[in-house]
């Protein structure tokens, strides 16, 4: 979808200080809507009048995205090189026994550690290679995903620090 229509879209919702971030479906707004379900039921919807699919809105806080830089293991325990490393974004969050049982394959290269409602991935031979990907986190979860590399989730963050 462009990005300009999904900011007007946004916008036409009563969200206030819209702003997207380059081609990549991501926008940062501040909301008027407490209720995170509600906004994201009539943010897809909206999407689905609009452009005639429908796309899983995810929705995080400022804060939210705040925690989930400041507690990436592979930053704060290790210092691995940022372009290595991903965030999964989760519909919901992890429960105990889940989070126990979510292992990467045997034998990859790459790395996962679990948060509240994201998982952490270091991938050395980039994303686009890994099995960590949205389709085996939504086969072992039951639940959409998406994925965003460090670079947006830091840009994405930034952005909402600067709403009004």
């Amino acid at each position: 979808m462009p990005m300009p229509e999904l900011q007007s879209l946004l916008s036409d919702l009563g969200l206030q200080s819209v702003r997207t971030y380059i081609q990549s479906g991501n926008a940062v707004f501040a909301r008027p809507v407490a209720d995170r379900a509600v906004l994201a039921e009539m943010i897809g919807n909206a999407l689905m009048e609009k452009f005639g699919y429908t796309t899983p809105v995810f929705l995080r806080t400022a804060a939210e995205m705040a925690r989930v830089a400041g507690e990436n293991p592979f930053l704060t325990a290790r210092s691995e090189d940022p372009a290595f490393l991903h965030v999964t974004f989760l519909s919901t969050p992890l429960t105990p026994d889940v989070r126990a049982g979510l292992t990467a394959p045997a034998g990859i290269p790459d790395e996962m550690q679990c948060g509240l409602e994201e998982v952490y991935l270091h991938c050395p031979d980039g994303y686009g290679r890994t099995k960590l990907n949205n389709a085996f986190f939504e086969r072992k979860l039951d639940q959409k995903v998406t994925t965003r590399n460090w670079n947006s989730v830091i840009t994405l963050l930034r952005m909402a620090e600067e709403l009004p």
